[in-house]
């Protein structure tokens, strides 16, 4: 009897663990339920249906930056300055 209620507690815990999503900043996630778009997380705490909803994707909502050089590579050299 003890053995079942360790699965029942483990399949319980299990589910919860699934149906809790926690989107971070900068994110949004699509779900899909059955296979067809549900609606888009925005970042937050949210509760799914683990059973009939997925996260399909997981987007970053985060500029994509450039690192750029303030010199540019043909500079001249200073002795050319020189009168």
């Amino acid at each position: 009897m003890a053995a079942v209620l360790i699965v029942v507690a483990f399949l319980i815990v299990f589910g919860v663990m699934r149906a809790v999503v926690i989107v971070p900043n900068s994110s949004a996630y699509i779900i899909e339920r059955l296979g067809r778009y549900q609606r888009t997380l925005s970042p937050g705490f949210h509760i799914i249906t683990p059973i009939m909803e997925r996260i399909a994707v997981k987007h970053t909502l985060a500029g994509q930056t450039e690192t750029m050089s303030a010199t540019p590579k043909d500079r001249p050299k200073r002795s050319e300055f020189e009168f």
